[in-house]
């Protein structure tokens, strides 16, 4: 079975100011890299051997607005 999302990695303050443990969450596959393209310039592996928790904080908001995440965790 193929995946069709994908897990990241932000600071865990972007569901509560207070804690500074990090999150874990998961997007589709597909949105990440149109997202990726549009706001980093980036293709998927490139993206993810590189990326910074600064950028996927954005990732995270985006998707939260958009409505397509899949998953989170406290970690």
């Amino acid at each position: 079975m193929e995946n069709t999302s994908i897990q990241l990695y932000t600071y865990g303050t972007v569901l509560n100011k207070e804690r500074e443990n990090e999150i874990s969450f998961q997007v589709p596959i597909e949105w990440l890299v149109r997202n990726i393209k549009l706001l980093f310039e980036n293709n998927l592996e490139n993206f993810l051997e590189n990326y910074t928790w600064d950028s996927s904080e954005s990732l995270f908001f985006l998707a939260k607005k958009e409505g397509v995440l899949l998953d989170i965790k406290q970690i």
